[in-house]
């Protein structure tokens, strides 16, 4: 019960993807709002039923708990695909400055501090009636509690009080929030008037108020998620209107939709698709690609397949067939100027292990995403919340772009150096911060 109140009280948003077309999915709406939380309920019975038939002390058992809720979140992060959306240890992620103790511990980590922090004061209170005992035991509880809270604080204030990291040389970079409707996207004859309103986003003169905007060239462009909802390399006119509005040295960074042929000697029709970030220089070159490899069931695919669609049913994006993922152990992106980069498409960025990729440590951590799927609720903000404390786990500024919000960039440490809110339309223009650690 505690399991499934904390994940519906912490995903009910989920339910909002399932109206932006109503018509087809708004049925399947309270069975995944509901089904959802309830899967990931069975974690945390698990780690309690393991737990209940230990036996020792109460300290004993409150530390066996915090260890096994621990292991339960990891565990749900990692098996089936993963979900590690909210795990325990985001209660101690705010304020920034209890946040830096995620680039130590990780979110697991937190993840039993918390644990520990909520259930110890309680054992001390429901403690044994012997005076001297029971002071013994306060006392203990008291030092194994007071440790986290008193150091988490005193180590972010020591982090943060350290000077903002420098900018690199010669980096200047504009993100790009041009707010499509979601419903937009699924209209091929609109398709055209999306990609010429980003480009316009991108070819403004200025940066929109509010944000900050200097006299240094444009060296890079990063446009959200699937900002061009079809098969963009594919396109003549697209590319060739790209090539148009950039400057021979910059390059655009975008989401759009692959297609590949599956076989070499398969007919042209037979082909896989692929939620795809492209880069292209100013004279149109494909320079860099990465296919997403963490897909959302039901979202981008759906499990077996090929016997859900016979019976009617398919995933949110409407791809026939669903995404393919991309080719798996993850690799450093190398995009010209910019540091080796960890890219992150959508809730990729709630994978801790995703965030490092397999050839090294990254320089930068890009976050493209689309979370007008979910309109004007919490998850866009939880969504961001955790691609924050991504980057401070490892150390790296964060980019993030994202199409109807929130757009931002942020240093090593978390700190927000530009935001664009939900549902607006602008751009940021802003250097890069280097890694400090």
């Amino acid at each position: 019960c505690f399991g499934f109140g904390i994940h519906l009280a912490g995903l009910y948003w989920i339910g909002s993807a399932f109206l932006v077309e109503s018509e087809r999915f708004a049925w399947v709406m309270p069975f995944a709002v509901a089904s959802m939380p309830a899967g990931l309920a069975l974690f945390y019975a698990a780690a309690l039923a393991a737990v209940s038939q230990i036996r020792g002390s109460d300290l004993v058992r409150a530390i066996a708990m915090a260890l096994a809720l621990a292991g339960a979140e990891w565990l749900r992060g990692t098996i089936f695909t993963g979900f590690p959306w909210n795990a325990l240890g985001y209660v101690l992620t705010y304020p920034l400055i209890l946040m830096q103790s995620a680039g130590l511990i990780g979110i697991y980590g937190l993840s039993l501090f918390a644990v520990l922090i909520a259930t110890l004061p309680l054992v001390a209170i429901a403690g044994t009636s012997d005076k001297t005992h029971r002071l013994r035991t306060v006392c203990t509880l008291a030092g194994l509690v007071g440790f986290p809270i008193v150091a988490a604080p005193i180590y972010g204030m020591t982090v943060l009080a350290q000077p903002l990291p420098p900018d690199l040389d010669g980096l200047r970079i504009r993100l790009v929030q041009p707010n499509i409707p979601q419903t937009d996207k699924f209209q091929p004859d609109k398709h055209r008037d999306i990609f010429l309103k980003t480009l316009a986003l991108s070819t403004q003169p200025s940066a929109a108020p509010g944000t900050t905007s200097g006299s240094q060239q444009i060296t890079h462009i990063l446009w959200p998620e699937a900002s061009m909802p079809f098969f963009a390399l594919r396109s003549k006119e697209v590319v060739a209107g790209i090539t148009s509005a950039l400057e021979p040295q910059q390059h655009l960074i975008a989401g759009t939709l692959r297609a590949e042929v599956a076989k070499a000697d398969a007919d042209p029709s037979d082909y896989r698709v692929f939620n795809t970030t492209i880069v292209l220089d100013g004279n149109g070159s494909l320079k860099s690609i990465y296919d997403k490899v963490h897909l959302v069931p039901f979202g981008e695919y759906l499990p077996f397949q090929n016997t859900l669609e016979a019976i009617g049913l398919m995933h949110l994006t409407r791809q026939r067939g669903g995404f393919s993922p991309g080719p798996s152990p993850r690799r450093l992106m190398q995009i010209p100027g910019l540091p080796p980069a960890s890219m992150l498409i959508c809730y990729e960025a709630i994978f801790p292990h995703l965030a490092h990729p397999s050839d090294g440590r990254p320089g930068l951590l890009i976050n493209l995403t689309n979370d007008a799927w979910f309109g004007t609720t919490s998850g866009p903000y939880q969504h961001f919340h955790q691609s924050r404390v991504r980057a401070v786990e490892q150390g790296v500024p964060l980019i993030r772009v994202a199409n109807n919000g929130i757009t931002a960039i942020t240093d090593s440490h978390g700190r927000i150096r530009h935001r664009i809110g939900l549902n607006r339309r602008g751009v940021i223009d802003s250097s890069v911060p280097a890694v400090v650690r």
